[in-house]
């Protein structure tokens, strides 16, 4: 009895500094079954089956590791990338399971050298907690839905694993096209260009004080610079007249 409950002892305390730090993620999921090798097996597939491997494992605890294809998180002097680790904990407790995770990300993993660092934002917290409930739903039989439906709703700054995310839309000139001398032949409603003034038929002439080279790829130029955050000065022809107004985000 004194490994169980050393082991359990461990989680309670885990659980106890993981409520604090994450307030609504408790990372640990009670499953009704005291066979703790069947909640391994689930786990060992599922974790596999999301491109995982084990990279410890022992009578009471299994890690993960999956590497970071992104280079922001290399080793730049070796060229090593950091791997994501879950480090799973099953202790036994009056006919339950109770299994927790402590997610980290890991620098040089698999040598002498780790770095590990917890991980604390919302969305990469709750895919773990959805871990922990996918585990208990293949021993137990809880619904999923009424397991996922604990789980605090998605706000403003946090995402679902399963819901896209949308990509920003650019913000340019909203000069759409333009005819081989400069003259503008569409222009997006509500654009920056039209709230500066610029109307279908107006003829662009000059851009930052420098007549316009109608052979280069001057309106891409434009957009850049708005995108960039800086400011356009356009001198535009207009019924023989000329005007400037300056186009910025």
């Amino acid at each position: 009895m004194k490994k169980p409950f050393i082991a359990l002892l461990l989680v309670l305390v885990f659980a106890s500094v993981a409520s604090a730090k994450y307030a609504t993620y408790s990372l640990q999921v009670e499953i009704d079954t005291y066979e703790r090798h069947k909640v391994k097996d689930a786990l060992v597939e599922l974790m596999v089956g999301k491109g995982f491997s084990i990279s410890k494992d022992s009578e009471y605890q299994i890690a993960f590791d999956k590497e970071i294809e992104n280079i922001f998180f290399m080793n730049l002097r070796t060229g090593q990338n950091a791997a994501v680790r879950g480090i799973f904990t099953l202790a036994p407790s009056s006919g339950i399971t109770i299994l927790s995770v402590l997610p980290l990300v890991v620098s040089n993993p698999g040598t002498g050298f780790e770095i590990p660092d917890k991980i604390t934002h919302r969305r990469n917290l709750r895919e773990f907690q959805e871990m922990l409930f996918q585990v208990k739903n293949k021993v137990d039989g809880t619904p999923l839905e009424e397991l996922m439906a604990t789980l605090p709703k998605i706000g403003s700054g946090e995402k679902s694993a399963q819901e896209p995310t949308e990509e920003p839309k650019p913000i340019t000139s909203g000069i759409l096209r333009v005819s081989n001398n400069g003259v503008i032949e569409e222009i997006e409603k509500d654009s920056v260009a039209e709230i500066a003034g610029l109307k279908p038929g107006d003829r662009i002439v000059e851009i930052n004080a420098s007549a316009v080279d109608y052979s280069k790829a001057w309106l891409k130029d434009v957009d850049d610079r708005i995108q960039s955050g800086r400011s356009v000065m356009v001198v535009y022809e207009r019924n023989e007249k000329r005007d400037l107004v300056t186009l910025k985000k």
